[in-house]
């Protein structure tokens, strides 16, 4: 059974559930006449429940998909759609335009990097717009084994399905699982597996808060059911706020202010100032040209990483940038060599869902502002896939330096330098191992003209 077959028997059995379909008329006919993205659109399931007053865009990663909710959606007299293939953190859509994003039926659990896509769906709403997410909850009864039994109502004369949600153990994580569809006939059973991130209901409302949604409603069913630990599904209503949320802590407030002040004039900064940090670590990176890596950059800045990979001709990666400053990132957007960018203070660490999504995660000349490093590199860890690797810089200790060091630009920012035992403990804690670790000159103080000396290490995810 080749693709198209399958999405087309996958659509069939889907044409009975309406469950949702009373909540998106609803929300369609709340933002009547306005702009609404359904991510994760599939095969159109839901376009009969959607109101002609307004304007749609259709996206999903799959081509085949959309070629079936395009021919269903020109039969929906005065429908107003486009439908476009996306990755779902990297939407083709400008700032601010949208009103209303849906993403259902377990969507956001397939959709990894989860909080890049949150980022980006954030990003298109308008200041008053309406993010509708829901999803299966991990607590809840719905996610036991019922085998074939589990979705009474999805049969055909021709077709039964059978379906599973299980640990994925290989993947080292409690919160992936596999949800295997089978569609079974007599003497044939075509199977597909989905990889899904479930967490429960306390994890998912932290991260709407800190990336600066505010929480409209939540509910544990189709129905307006009260969300309980173990209510079957997770039903969230989010507003966008503007700012994500920045720690109440000095060096959080003070770095989110100081290097929105010099997101303009930053490059020029590294350009008459870091370069011999940049030879190092063009030098780290030389081994990952031509393997078109997945990379995650903490502290990206204005994108000096995806600067450096250009100029080694490295720009075939997926490359996604972390910054406290929403200025920086503006800066890196504007030089469109990132896949997907977000504004998110490191220091709460990095509660990304979905684990060992990464080849290479850099950090590199901000860990030293950072009040726990240790926590933010348990989420290093288990971000790295099997044999990933982290490139990263810290400031050494004052022995290593000249006496007197000032924090930068004397703004009070609090620094954390490091022996270099402080280093390796950093490392084997959290379970990672060093591969490489060298003190070198990493930039030219531009008021004291010193040379400030960094620790660049590399440490890698092994197996043990």
């Amino acid at each position: 059974m080749n693709t198209k077959e399958f999405l087309k028997i996958w659509d069939q059995l889907h044409l009975d559930f309406t469950d949702d379909f009373p909540i998106i008329r609803e929300l369609t006919e709340r933002f009547r006449n306005g702009l609404i993205v359904d991510l994760g659109a599939g095969t159109g399931r839901l376009l009969n429940a959607y109101s002609t007053h307004n304007s749609y865009v259709f996206l999903d990663h799959s081509e085949e998909s959309l070629d079936i909710l395009k021919e269903k959606g020109r039969n929906v007299q005065g429908l107003k759609f486009e439908a476009h293939t996306s990755k779902s953190y990297t939407i083709e859509l400008s700032d601010q335009t949208v009103d209303l994003c849906l993403v259902v039926y377990n969507g956001i659990a397939e959709m990894t990097p989860i909080l890049f896509t949150l980022s980006e769906l954030k990003r298109i709403l308008k200041p008053e717009g309406l993010l509708y997410l829901d999803m299966s909850n991990p607590e809840g009864i719905f996610t036991t084994s019922e085998g074939i039994f589990r979705f009474k109502n999805i049969r055909s004369e021709k077709y039964s399905v059978s379906t599973e949600t299980y640990p994925d153990n290989r993947k080292l994580s409690p919160n992936e699982s596999r949800f295997v569809f089978e569609i079974r006939t007599r003497g044939l059973i075509e199977s597909i597996t989905f990889y899904q991130t479930h967490i429960p209901a306390d994890q998912w409302i932290h991260i709407f808060n800190k990336l600066g949604f505010s929480i409209e409603k939540k509910t544990g069913g189709w129905s307006n059911e009260l969300l309980e630990k173990d209510s079957p599904h997770m039903h969230f209503w989010l507003k966008k706020n503007i700012q994500p949320e920045i720690m109440n802590k000095k060096n959080s407030q003070l770095c989110h202010d100081v290097f929105n002040q010099m997101s303009s004039t930053y490059d020029d900064f590294c350009l008459l100032h870091c370069e011999p940090m940049k030879i190092k670590v063009k030098e780290l990176l030389q081994n990952y040209k031509g393997y078109y890596p997945r990379i995650l950059d903490f502290g990206c800045g204005t994108g000096k990483i995806g600067d450096w990979l250009k100029e080694m001709n490295q720009e075939n990666c997926e490359l996604f940038g972390v910054d406290i400053s929403e200025r920086m990132i503006q800066s890196t957007r504007e030089k469109g060599l990132y896949t997907s960018t977000m504004q998110w203070d490191l220091n709460f660490g990095f509660p990304e869902p979905s684990s060992n999504q990464f080849d290479l995660i850099t950090a590199v000349g901000f860990l030293e502002f950072i009040y726990n490093s240790e926590n933010l590199f348990f989420d290093i860890a288990r971000l790295l896939k099997l044999g990933g690797e982290v490139i990263f810089t810290v400031e050494a200790k004052p022995e290593y330096n000249y006496k007197g060091r000032q924090s930068p630009a004397s703004k009070g920012i609090e620094m954390n330098c490091f022996s270099q035992q402080e280093v390796l403990d950093l490392v084997n804690k959290s379970g990672l191992q060093a591969e490489e670790l060298t003190l070198t000159a990493a930039y030219v103080s531009p008021t004291t003209q010193d040379t400030i000396y960094y620790w660049f290490v590399k440490a890698r995810k092994v197996f043990k």
